[in-house]
């Protein structure tokens, strides 16, 4: 025997349905977004190792010496990437530069390794996201000037032999 279904049941029913689409909807649209922030920042990453390029040509194949916001400075202040929003990462909360005033630790959301040449290996990471840019996701600028994603436990297999980017993690 098939008992009769009440409207507050159906009420119910319908409501959670329309709970749980909704849900859905939200999580699909937050994936989404970071989704697009993480191709963004890899935009950034390839803009700047395009600079990183031109400026090893004008400087016998070496990179910027210094590390940090310093050795992006070095690019900014020559004219290789002058716009500020380049060195900050689209998912970060750091504030760009403004004006003339020199990049820094607090307006830059990128590690930037100084000191490696063209000679160094292709596989060598040069820069990559500050932690907390994409949870545990990096995106990571090599010397061959490709730009990868790898996650937590992919980093330390995937950041070449030279340098582990787990040590500023």
């Amino acid at each position: 025997m098939i008992k009769a279904v009440s409207k507050n049941q159906i009420n119910f029913i319908v409501a959670m349905i329309f709970f749980i689409v909704a849900l859905a909807v939200i999580f699909g649209i937050i994936f989404l977004r970071e989704k697009a922030r993480r191709i963004n920042c890899g935009s950034c990453l390839k803009s700047i190792g395009l600079a990183l390029e031109m400026y090893s040509h004008d400087y016998r194949g070496e990179f910027p010496h210094k590390s940090g916001a310093a050795g992006l400075e070095m690019l900014r202040s020559l004219d290789y990437v002058t716009d500020y929003k380049i060195y900050v990462c689209p998912a970060s909360k750091t504030v760009p530069g403004i004006g003339i005033a020199p990049l820094t630790e607090k307006n830059v959301s990128y590690y930037y390794r100084g000191g490696l040449s063209k000679k160094d290996s292709a596989d060598s990471p040069i820069m990559w996201d500050k932690s907390g840019n994409h949870g545990s996701y990096r995106n990571v600028l090599y010397g061959d000037g490709s730009v990868r994603g790898v996650t937590g436990k992919d980093l330390s297999k995937k950041s070449g032999k030279l340098f582990n980017l787990e040590w500023f993690f």
